[in-house]
């Protein structure tokens, strides 16, 4: 099986066959979609790699852009998911997988010089090989974005106080071991009146518990991470203060087959899948977590509407 390198405009496709990625808890992200706003969407589960190059051409074609792309493992069968969201008709979308760390720069720098924006990135060991994938985008309603990576604890810590002071938020987290250490790449946003919270180096209970609390807040989860540090499991999450019509649902530690019958469920419910996570329990406890949203607009109240008529009408 090999996945293809694909750097993806309105008119340029290029491709290069690749070894398939091996899973470890390092988790990608979502950080092409921020909104909570109805649009068209897929979800490509479980696919091989053959699968993820057919759908992809599809989706490509019939004007869908990736806003989460995952590599992982059932057992010994590799496997990729995908969440596609309909891209607005004049924006512009590339997609590079397989990189070192050095073809990353230089793919950053080059999409940069093109005015793309870097809007998701994933890490993944392949062997003894880190391999890096990501997603650029450019046009009028993308946001610009601001991407560090290779911070040790400290240098994330001192970053992600700048960040907030320079009113930026992160949409993207990434953990990801390199020289025998944990890293951390990021994605911010400009914050624009959003209320935000980020957490790291969570432990399964405390995450557990901050989730629960966070949903009855009125927060919602636009970034979730899981990475191994010190041998133990731990997560990583941002949350976003939801407005007026905006719903959301979450779930975690799911088995496939609960996972695949919740987001069937929601999705009935007219929610869309916007985060796809997979992440290693143990060496034969693979887990999954989703994170769905949808928008129902406010309907007007008559009486409210009357009312308001009333102040301009003439006495009989």
């Amino acid at each position: 099986m090999a996945y293809s390198i694909r750097n993806i405009s309105a008119i340029k496709v290029i491709a290069l066959a690749v070894s398939v990625f091996s899973s470890i808890a390092i988790l990608p992200l979502n950080a092409s979609d921020y909104t909570v706003e109805s649009k068209e969407s897929f979800f490509d589960a479980g696919q091989s790699g053959i699968q993820f190059n057919e759908s992809f051409e599809k989706r490509r074609k019939d004007g869908f852009k990736i806003v989460d792309h995952e590599n992982y493992r059932v057992g010994r069968t590799p496997r990729t998911s995908t969440v596609w969201t309909k891209r607005d008709k004049k924006a512009q979308w590339a997609f590079e997988d397989g990189m070192s760390i050095a073809t990353l720069k230089k793919s950053h720098e080059a999409n940069r010089k093109k005015g793309f924006v870097i809007t998701e990135i994933e890490a993944v060991r392949n062997g003894m090989s880190l391999e890096f994938s990501a997603v650029w985008e450019k046009g009028e309603e993308q946001p610009n974005t601001i991407f560090y990576w290779g911070m040790d604890r400290l240098l994330f810590s001192n970053r992600y106080g700048e960040m907030a002071d320079r009113g930026y938020r992160i949409v993207d987290f990434e953990a990801y071991e390199a020289n025998g250490q944990i890293l951390a790449a990021a994605i911010w946003i400009p914050k624009d009146g959003a209320e935000v919270r980020f957490f790291r180096g969570l432990d399964e209970e405390k995450y557990s518990t901050l989730s629960v609390k966070m949903e009855k807040m009125g927060y919602r989860i636009n970034d979730f991470e899981s990475y191994i540090y010190e041998d133990e499991l731990l997560f990583a999450a941002s949350w976003e203060l939801m407005g007026s019509g905006e719903e959301s649902k979450y779930d975690f530690n799911l088995l496939a087959d609960a996972f695949y019958e919740r987001n069937a469920e929601l999705l009935a419910e007219g929610y869309r899948l916007v985060d796809f996570e997979t992440y290693n329990k143990s060496v034969s406890e693979l887990r999954y977590a989703g994170s769905w949203v949808k928008f129902t607009a406010p309907e007007d109240s008559s009486e409210e509407k009357d009312s308001f008529l009333d102040t301009f009408r003439q006495p009989k």
